[in-house]
């Protein structure tokens, strides 16, 4: 099964890289890496991550690394990697934004 990163999830690895790298610019990519790893290996248990809640509709999963989440859905030939962020960053409003769902109240 193929596993895609969408823009936000490359952006999302990126910033998450950046930060790292202030203090350690070789953890910084081996743990980029490893996250990406991580991801990948979602291939092989697509469904082992409870759909969100707030997302059913869209049939999101939240797959915990440690301190990361990498949000995804599982296709039957696919897994789409939407969103890769620290678990404490609001990280709602971003997703939210990058799948144009927004709030019954926004419009």
């Amino acid at each position: 099964m193929k596993v895609i990163f969408t823009r936000s999830a490359r952006l999302g690895l990126a910033a998450i890289a950046n930060h790292i790298a202030v203090d350690n610019p070789s953890r910084a990519l081996s743990f980029t890496r490893d996250l990406r790893n991580k991801a990948q290996t979602l291939a092989s248990y697509p469904l082992a991550f409870p759909v969100m809640d707030r997302y059913r509709k869209y049939a999101l999963r939240r797959y915990p690394v440690g301190r990361y989440l990498i949000i995804y859905r599982a296709w039957p030939d696919r897994i789409v990697i939407y969103f890769i962020t620290h678990a404490a960053q609001n990280y709602l409003p971003l997703l939210d934004e990058v799948l144009g769902v927004y709030p019954p109240d926004a419009h």
